[in-house]
């Protein structure tokens, strides 16, 4: 069996409790992961000792404990946060206000604290003025035993006498089921854009949009799915579609696909709980059709 394959048998029979790790894993996680940055004080040695110190004490308060009460004052008002698929941003790199992401986690319901465990290596933090760029390779591993390597950048900057996150670059290196894992590299990432390229002379709509979704090619996925009428979409389309807007922050619309996506037959465990009931108070809260 190949390793894509294999990657595909794994996340495709661990769905209905991958889909929202595999998806809220790769962006609340960051939000959380950065508490403590802000608590490095202007007065404090710029060392590389310090740096990780409090970005790990912030992982702690964030990933193990649940406290996001700082996140507000973790990040710059203009800070960003770059989901890339190798540590080269590029045209299928994935960019957010980090405010507006905060925003849409809270609505969405999606909540730190369900990590069992992490650790980081290879950890480098370089100074530039009142600038820093700390780099890592950071272990994950949620409640449901979903495991992610990630490769990380921050670029931090001095403000009010604190250090705040400017820009946040994440992608992946591996991930699966703790002793199911697959890399996700240069070689997988060509793959995955050929099954694109294939879907695309199909022209089947929804193999193509799971295709671009796979592909983690979201800003793509958004324009083409928006670009087509609505009678092509599917179930499956929908949810992805919601997904998707998810990583973009567009709140509204990741729960207008929800609710699209439960009307045309899809399983709830597929999407966001949060949105999920929300639907169900829109059906109830809406006014009966007219004789």
């Amino acid at each position: 069996m190949s390793q894509i394959q294999g990657a595909r048998d794994i996340i495709e029979r661990h769905l209905p409790t991958a889909m929202p790790l595999y998806i809220g894993m790769s962006i609340p996680y960051l939000f959380i992961l950065s508490i403590g940055l802000y608590s490095i004080d202007v007065r404090a040695e710029k060392t590389v000792e310090n740096v990780v110190n409090h970005v790990k004490s912030g992982m702690k308060a964030g990933l193990i404990d649940g406290n996001r009460e700082a996140y507000a004052e973790l990040f710059a008002q203009d800070a960003v946060f770059i989901q890339s698929r190798t540590s080269r941003a590029d045209a299928h790199s994935t960019v957010v206000s980090a405010h507006a992401l905060m925003k849409h986690l809270k609505r969405s319901g999606m909540k730190p604290g369900n990590t069992l465990s992490f650790d980081v290596t290879d950890a480098r933090v370089t100074f530039e003025n009142d600038t820093a760029t700390l780099t890592w390779t950071a272990n994950l591993v949620s409640n449901k035993h979903f495991m992610r390597l990630m490769g990380e950048r921050y670029r931090l900057t001095r403000q009010d006498h604190r250090w705040v996150i400017t820009e946040n670059q994440y992608w992946t290196l591996a991930e699966g089921f703790l002793n199911e894992t697959y890399q996700t590299d240069a070689e997988y990432w060509r793959i995955k854009d050929q099954a694109v390229e294939s879907a695309r002379r199909t022209q089947h709509f929804p193999t193509l949009m799971k295709a671009l979704f796979d592909a983690r090619r979201y800003t793509e996925f958004i324009s083409t799915f928006e670009s087509r009428p609505p009678e092509n979409r599917t179930s499956e389309t929908w949810m992805y579609a919601a997904w998707a807007y998810g990583q973009l922050a567009r709140t509204e619309d990741a729960l207008a696909s929800t609710c699209a996506s439960l009307r045309a037959g899809e399983s709830k465990d597929r999407l966001v709980p949060n949105f999920v009931a929300s639907c169900a108070q829109r059906t109830r809260s809406a006014p009966p059709p007219a004789p």
